[in-house]
């Protein structure tokens, strides 16, 4: 069965995002956890991490078709290590992903365009070694008239 054209817009945002890797250019190997609504807690091990959510879509009727302002939050985990603290590994993680998303804003065709909405942080206050970044991106893409395939 074919995929919704917003379905296919969240693979190709985590297909983008699995690039993030050192041997690809960027500073951090984010790339090697990014996941699609992931509901169970990361492990250690699983740091940096990227997860993919889909949130608002907001349509618009036009003569013959819909227009779509579609938002993706991109929720970034990071861990302070050895020589990097949780900051200074989640902002390059924050760079890695800005980048890797507009390597092409239009993923291929599926959107017409994007725009960086910012971001915003959350750090365990106790220790403060663990951070979480939330991205957020506004991806424009249309479809048919009560046709999300097309």
């Amino acid at each position: 069965m074919a995929d919704s054209k917003r379905q296919q817009i969240v693979t190709a945002v985590i297909a983008r995002l699995e690039t993030i890797l050192t041997a690809n250019g960027y500073e951090t190997d984010a790339g090697t956890n990014v996941f699609e609504w992931r509901d169970a807690p990361l492990a250690e091990t699983e740091l940096p991490a990227v997860v993919v959510r889909d949130t608002d879509d907001a349509a618009e009727l036009t003569a013959g078709e819909t227009n779509h302002e579609f938002t993706i939050e991109l929720d970034i985990f990071a861990i302070g290590t050895a020589t990097l603290d949780a900051a200074e590994v989640s902002r390059k993680v924050v760079a890695d992903v800005v980048k890797a998303m507009g390597v092409d804003f239009t993923f291929g065709g599926l959107t017409h365009n994007m725009i960086h909405l910012g971001e915003s942080a959350i750090v365990d206050q106790e220790s403060r070694k663990l951070l979480a970044i939330t991205v957020e991106f506004a991806l424009y893409y249309t479809t048919a008239h009560f046709d999300p395939y097309n």
